[in-house]
């Protein structure tokens, strides 16, 4: 039975409003407000695993205690990364910093003529991906883990986060992240570099030079001159499949194979993404034949490690009278294949 004492009847409406509140308080508004709130324990602090190394090298670490580095690091995201897998692409817009917790990390960056060269080379406690975070411009380089990598990455979102939850944090990271950015200001890259890193031979930016000069000489002095261009298929492939690595050797070995079959005047360099020439100085069509018949047996015995079916074509062309290097090198590209290796020698292939 209900109640006619209104008191009574007051308190038990007032007991049921509160009850109610109480239940779309804990079921609607609580988990609403923690939505995009991050709970951090004691024990996720104690957990975290990080190397002194770090805590002592990493220029966005300076001046923190080890408690409040590893607040940092417990309120942002740890992203792991296989061996040769991509952490940053060169031409990609990122809206992040990365910070290298384990593992290493190499820099290399791509010319506008394909070659590629390594910059630098990170260890655990190493800054990259700054200016993505500051100016979400392109990515200058590729960032390539080297092994099993474990790295930090930090975004405006979590960064605001940590600064409304710890100023003083906050203040000592933004600190130091002005002077990262003001050391980098003052840094220039190498852009001078005639060597492609990758494969160890000149790039194109070098020996477009030397054939230009190569090319006036042989024009003023009569002299035959000649050009072969080496196309590898499927370059991309390789690094997707088998990783950067494998290309470097795959490079290493058709170095070896071509520098066994030239003359030490010939000139074997990179010209692009899986192409290659080899410079011919003073060689006439018997020299030729057997440089080409020379150069064939040597890449077919040439061991490629893991990579599987390395097809590599080869054109060449003469010097012509009124012929510039442009000229020489379009008319080789456009001539037919003088031979062709299909499924070249590899580990696999031979099992």
């Amino acid at each position: 039975t209900f109640s006619n004492f209104p008191p009574v009847t007051l308190f038990g409406l007032l007991s049921a409003l509160v009850m109610c509140l109480a239940l779309v308080g804990t079921f609607v508004v609580i988990p609403l407000m923690l939505r995009n709130t991050r709970l951090i324990t004691v024990w996720d602090l104690l957990s975290l695993h990080l190397r002194r190394d770090v805590l002592d090298k990493c220029p966005l670490f300076q001046g923190m205690r080890p408690w409040q580095v590893r607040k940092l690091v417990a309120m942002s995201r740890i992203r792991e990364y296989q061996p040769d897998e991509a952490i940053l692409l060169q031409g990609t817009r990122y809206d992040t910093m990365l910070v290298l917790l384990k593992g290493q990390a190499e820099v290399w960056r791509t010319r506008h003529d394909g070659s590629t060269y390594q910059v630098t080379s990170y260890e655990p406690g190493g800054v990259f991906g700054v200016s993505s975070l500051v100016s979400k411009r392109e990515q200058l380089a590729d960032v390539v883990a080297v092994g099993d990598v474990q790295a930090l990455s930090l975004r405006w979102k979590s960064i605001h986060r940590i600064a409304r939850l710890y100023p003083r944090i906050a203040s000592r990271f933004h600190e130091n992240l002005t002077r990262i950015i003001a050391k980098r200001l003052f840094h220039e890259p190498d852009n001078l570099s005639y060597q492609d890193e990758l494969s160890g031979l000149y790039n194109a930016t070098f020996i477009q030079k030397l054939l230009n000069f190569t090319a006036d000489k042989a024009h003023r002095y009569d002299e035959p001159l000649c050009l072969i261009i080496l196309n590898i298929e499927g370059e991309a492939f390789i690094i997707k499949d088998h990783g950067r690595q494998a290309l470097r050797w795959v490079f290493r070995e058709m170095t070896q194979a071509v520098n066994r079959a030239i003359r030490k005047v010939d000139l074997f360099s990179r010209w692009g993404v899986g192409e290659f020439i080899i410079i011919l100085p003073r060689t006439d069509h018997t020299t030729l034949d057997e440089i080409v018949w020379r150069l064939e047996a040597a890449l077919r015995e040439a061991d490629f490690g893991i990579v599987q079916g390395v097809n590599i074509q080869a054109r060449c062309a003469y010097l012509q009278k009124g012929d510039s290097a442009q000229s020489l090198i379009a008319r080789a590209k456009s001539n037919d294949v003088i031979w062709e290796l299909i499924q070249a020698k590899s580990a696999r292939a031979r099992a």
